[in-house]
């Protein structure tokens, strides 16, 4: 029980207009949603009742930032901490992406139904990457009854936002793109 509220607790992230929940909310295009020190605007690809595809995005620093503060404050272990950081300096340079599926059918919600393109400000191909399989779940406790999925990415090489992200979709008769624009948030 506690690796389901875990994962369900872990798709509802606070952003600068409150509670964002990427397994059930929409994203129009254009509009804009700030997560710490990341900014992200849906640029392509419309969620819908029967179909929501949303993102986020940490940078290397946030991941070990975020690994240092469960270290200190919610009793992680050192060997547990040391193996992640060692692992997210070694394959997450570029970062982590998360993709937050919610399908109506069961098949159409498997990792390995997608892709993802990450690209420079220029629009050049810096990373390419299909999931592999990994089948959805669906939780007891919710009543929509819909399957979800999140895939994690760590990517490599070192990125320099901004970049735009393209997730696609290959579960239909054509391939639909989800794009994000993925820029750092100015200090003030």
């Amino acid at each position: 029980m506690k690796t389901v509220l875990s994962f369900i607790v872990l798709a509802v992230l606070s952003v600068s207009s409150g509670n964002f929940n990427f397994y059930k909310d929409a994203w129009p295009i254009n509009e804009t949603k700030e997560f710490d020190d990341i900014i992200i605007t849906r640029i392509g690809g419309v969620n819908s009742e029967i179909g929501i595809t949303n993102i986020t995005y940490d940078t290397q620093r946030k991941l070990l930032s975020d690994l240092k503060y469960r270290f200190k404050n919610e009793g992680m272990s050192k060997d547990r901490h040391d193996k992640y950081a060692e692992r997210y300096k070694r394959k997450a340079s570029g970062g982590m992406l998360h993709v937050f599926l919610t399908r109506n059918i069961f098949d159409i919600c498997n990792m390995d139904q997608f892709e993802v393109y990450i690209y420079n400000k220029k629009g050049h191909e810096m990373f390419h990457q299909a999931y592999p399989n990994q089948i959805p779940k669906t939780y007891a406790a919710e009543t929509d009854y819909m399957w979800k999925n999140e895939g994690r990415m760590m990517i490599m090489p070192d990125l320099y936002l901004p970049i735009t992200i393209e997730v696609i979709d290959m579960s239909g008769e054509k391939d639909v793109k989800h794009q994000f624009r993925v820029e750092a948030k100015l200090e003030k």
